[in-house]
């Protein structure tokens, strides 16, 4: 899907669109495709669509600056390191986690 297919049909601003699709792009859920072959860029799922789930797309983006976050090893930081793994076993399982796709 391209750019403006894609701003044109969420109605959203271009440069709120460019920020997300960057985000996105970062977090490896989408790929942007070669902008010089086909005039304009594009973008595709970085994986599987049956994959994606409204879970799996929040925990990329949050481990995306996870690496920055837990640098140090201490009592502290691994309690909230078991913490947050748990908050995301139980957005795991609950049944308003659906594919991306279906939504």
């Amino acid at each position: 899907m391209n750019v403006r297919t894609l701003i044109n049909s969420l109605n959203i601003p271009a440069r709120l669109s460019q920020t997300l699709l960057n985000e996105l792009v970062n977090c490896g859920l989408l790929y942007e495709t070669d902008a010089e072959k086909y005039n304009e860029s594009g973008y595709l799922p970085a994986m599987d669509v049956n994959e994606i789930s409204v879970s799996l797309a929040l925990e990329k983006l949050d481990e995306k600056g996870e690496d920055q976050l837990f640098t140090q090893e201490n009592a502290s930081m691994d309690k909230l390191r078991s913490i947050l793994l748990k908050f995301q076993e139980g957005i795991d399982k609950h049944p308003e986690n659906v594919l991306l796709k279906d939504i």
